[in-house]
């Protein structure tokens, strides 16, 4: 047996591994809101790691505080397990009743219970899946609630299916062999899902979420948090048509993950009354795809608040439109009150871009990650932007100084000019760029913090820049803002 324990305390893992134990303390039990079981078991069967588990679990350990219940299946059985298991199936059921009994006095306040395994059909023989699908089957009576985190193959599903009535929470990567099963138990539990999590790697269709094989539409009437993900190096010809309102009547987090090219038939074509947060990762010709059928309008998704747009690069096509790209981010919701953009800009056309943001007057986080902006194209932002409160780029840099302006009078130039401006901006999180001069960096942060007067944060911080180079700009400049040095050299130094 073997014990660990995160940093703060606050998540414990056991595991059934034969190693030396090492015991722990009654505070540790106390604070443990997470506990974790992890079965450990190359080269040691189902049944022998349970039995393992029981004896090492002491009657005095104790976890009131302990609210999820982690059961992790590590390893892969190996074939030749299957003598083992199927001549002791009685000693093995009675390892896992006792197991669970255990867990139940251990941990009486568990309500949500994650059931994690890599088992794939080919490793397991059928008495080890009846074990391990018994053993679920008994937790799930534990909780209110169980995911599943599985690489599951169809064999368990299909006894999951037999055995598990309907889920809260679902986490499943999908493949050829187990699809099917897995849409199957998602369907079920339309009435019950609160979260389904599904990530692809094989291109598999997944229109089976809300359609049966009769063509019969699911509806998903608690569904809050969808999250989809394609990872496969194929072309996905089958996506989630939705004509009209999304089969999801309370669904608020919608979060998209794709980084292989989809056909024409769009991943999600629809509206929701209910969505606030929408996340989309894809591949970049799929922009094109959801610009032509205008995914997103005002009136199709009208509490939209939260947006996050990020991009693959494609082979197909592997540089991206600027141009193209933010109209279609800012056709998202135009006039909506979208709160945040994340884009992967590697473009040339800048100007035309930032034009097009500046348009969105509603943003009020910006994420430009791969983008280096001068001070100008900053100010420029934020005087177009009044509720912009959060800019992430690369180190800025000055740029074309304009009218003529030596470097001496920037700092008057600026406060003359600019201020006060982006009275709700606050941070400026600046990425790392290789060769970047931090003396520049340092010295645009500097002239920003005079026009605006809320800027109070700079990620992270340019402390061995500003202990050599940080020029006292504020002595030309107006008598109004005194302060200024002792603000900027708090800004940039904590």
């Amino acid at each position: 047996m073997h014990f660990t324990r995160s940093m703060d305390g606050e998540e414990v893992t056991l595991t059934s591994w034969p190693r030396c134990f090492q015991g722990f303390d009654r505070p540790t039990q106390h604070l443990a809101k997470k506990l974790v079981l992890d079965f450990d078991v190359w080269g040691v069967y189902i049944g022998k790691a349970l039995e393992m588990l029981n004896n090492a679990l002491r009657d005095e350990y104790s976890f009131p505080a302990t609210r999820l219940l982690e059961i992790r299946f590590s390893r892969a059985l190996v074939q030749r397990q299957q003598e083992d298991v199927a001549a002791d199936l009685q000693r093995v059921q009675a390892n896992i009743n006792a197991f669970v009994q255990r867990v139940k006095l251990m941990a009486p306040m568990v309500n949500e219970i994650k059931v994690a395994s890599r088992f794939y059909t080919s490793d397991l023989p059928l008495a080890t899946i009846q074990c391990f699908s018994s053993l679920v089957t008994q937790l799930y009576q534990l909780a209110n609630r169980i995911s599943f985190s599985s690489y599951t193959g169809s064999a368990v599903i299909d006894l999951q299916l037999d055995m598990i009535g309907e889920l809260v929470r679902m986490e499943y990567e999908v493949c050829h062999d187990n699809h099917r099963q897995i849409l199957e138990l998602a369907r079920r539990s339309a009435l019950t899902l609160q979260l389904l999590t599904i990530i692809s790697k094989t291109g598999v269709d997944l229109s089976g979420l809300i359609r049966d094989a009769e063509g019969a539409f699911t509806e998903y009437s608690r569904l809050r948090t969808l999250k989809l993900t394609w990872r496969a190096h194929v072309t996905v010809s089958h996506g989630l048509i939705f004509k009209g309102a999304l089969p999801f009547p309370k669904l608020r987090h919608l979060q998209v993950t794709q980084d292989t090219p989809f056909g024409d038939d769009i991943l999600f074509r629809g509206n929701s009354a209910t969505l606030e947060f929408l996340s989309v990762n894809v591949d970049s010709t799929v922009v094109d795809i959801l610009g032509r059928y205008r995914v997103f309008t005002p009136t199709s998704h009208p509490k939209l608040q939260y947006v996050k747009v990020g991009h693959f690069s494609s082979t197909a096509d592997p540089v991206i439109s600027v141009v193209n790209y933010m109209q279609f981010v800012l056709g998202i919701a135009p006039g909506a009150p979208v709160r945040e953009i994340r884009d992967g800009l590697t473009g040339t056309d800048l100007q035309t871009a930032l034009s097009l943001l500046r348009k969105h007057v509603a943003l009020q986080v910006l994420v430009l990650p791969n983008l280096c902006l001068s001070l100008w194209d900053v100010v420029a932002l934020i005087k177009a932007l009044p509720l912009l409160s959060d800019l992430h780029t690369l180190p800025p840099i000055f740029g074309e100084i304009p009218d003529g302006k030596s470097q001496d009078e920037l700092s008057s130039y600026v406060y003359s000019t600019y201020a006060p401006m982006g009275e709700r901006f606050r941070c400026w999180r600046v990425g790392y760029s290789w060769g970047q001069n931090p003396e520049e960096a340092v010295k645009c942060v500097q002239l920003l913090a005079l026009a605006c007067p809320n800027f109070s944060h700079v990620v992270p911080p340019f402390s061995d820049a500003v202990r050599t180079t940080l020029p006292l700009v504020a002595t030309n400049a107006s008598s109004d803002f005194d302060d200024y040095t002792t603000r900027v050299q708090h800004l940039v130094t904590e």
